[in-house]
């Protein structure tokens, strides 16, 4: 009996043994068929959550760059999110749009930092390229005004803007007698001038000559007026009287002041009336509207991150600015999917996103 019972005892272990061994493969199998299941639904899950910003097709006409993959509004630090308070009486405001739109992005770099039309020059930010696209105005210009020689140059996209400038200028005036003085200046040029200053003067510097390497007329977007008196003289250009149609509407084709009366504590540079810079429509009209000069406005935009965006309607249309830092040697900047947009360089230090919101 001992025999018999034994055998039994190990009959019975085998085929407990069996059981646990069926029972583990088949628990295994289910798990290599559940767990890819699992994992597909919390993923869709995911997916379906983060696509409820707005969408639509894409961006026409000024749009810079190719976007990259959707993603909902990038996050932003608290530090970075802080807004500017518009001035009282302004169209300007400042804060998020009602929706939020699909954002891709496209990488900029190191290099891009100087290029586009809101790059600040100025007694700190220097500007050393050859700006591309430069043509000489003469062989561009209409017959609405004049230029000083056929060498002058500008870069050729501005040129449209300062003709339509100049044939408004000449109907509603009559005037035809204002000169393109002075426009792009290389390097060495700006030099020689800047080394004539302090000679005349014989200081160790100037305020009204700007230092070689940071001139505003290294980039061919600027350029300076006078006019050609009846006599023939060259009278001192103040854009007063019949003349400051020209200041006083120039920001309708995308120039600015740059060195404005009451602003020499921050541009560094004594007041010309005389100095015009492209920016383009949509800025000039902010900055016309806010009063301030490009070193304030550029320090505003500094505030507004792509998720408190500064926001500007007026008659150039509705906009959405925002800026990004460049970190490190590159970024990748938040553009919109679903409207136009450009990107600047600021030539300090990030980018400005400008988005047409209509």
């Amino acid at each position: 009996m001992s025999n018999r019972s034994s055998s039994a005892r190990r009959r019975q272990k085998r085929i407990l043994h069996r059981i646990k061994l069926v029972t583990l493969l088949t628990l295994l199998a289910l798990a290599v068929i559940l767990i890819p299941i699992l994992l597909f639904r919390a993923c869709s899950g995911k997916a379906e959550n983060g696509s409820s910003g707005a969408s639509g097709s894409s961006g026409s006409a000024s749009v810079s760059g190719s976007s990259g993959s959707s993603s909902s509004l990038p996050a932003e630090s608290s530090e970075n999110a802080e807004s500017s308070e518009s001035s009282e009486g302004s169209t300007v405001e400042s804060g998020p749009e009602s929706s939020t739109p699909q954002y891709g992005s496209i990488a900029r770099s190191g290099s891009d930092l100087s290029r586009g039309d809101l790059i600040l020059v100025n007694w700190e930010n220097s500007y050393m390229e050859v700006p591309e696209g430069l043509v000489t105005i003469a062989s561009a210009k209409t017959g609405d005004y004049l230029v000083k020689n056929n060498e002058i140059q500008l870069r050729d996209y501005v040129i449209p803007y300062l003709n339509e400038m100049m044939a408004d200028f000449r109907a509603a005036t009559g005037i035809s007698n204002v000169v393109i003085l002075s426009s792009y200046r290389s390097v060495d040029y700006q030099k020689n001038l800047y080394e004539q200053d302090l000679a005349r003067t014989g200081r160790d510097y100037s305020d009204s000559v700007t230092k070689p390497g940071y001139s505003e007329h290294h980039t061919g977007l600027t350029f300076d007026l006078a006019y050609i008196a009846a006599d023939g003289s060259w009278p001192f250009y103040d854009g007063h009287g019949d003349y400051g149609w020209i200041n006083e509407n120039s920001w309708k084709y995308g120039f600015i002041i740059r060195y404005p009366d009451d602003k020499q504590d921050v541009t560094q540079i004594i007041p010309e009336p005389w100095h015009f810079r492209y920016v383009g429509q949509a800025h000039a009209e902010m900055i016309h509207a806010s009063g301030l000069c490009l070193e304030e406005y550029m320090e505003m935009l500094r505030q507004h991150p792509v998720s408190d965006p500064y926001t500007f309607s007026g008659e150039s249309g509705s906009w959405s600015v925002y800026y990004v830092p460049l970190i490190g040697s590159s970024v990748e900047v938040p553009v919109p999917q679903d409207k136009p947009y450009t990107v600047s360089g600021s030539n300090e230090g990030g980018f400005i996103v400008t988005v047409n919101m209509e």
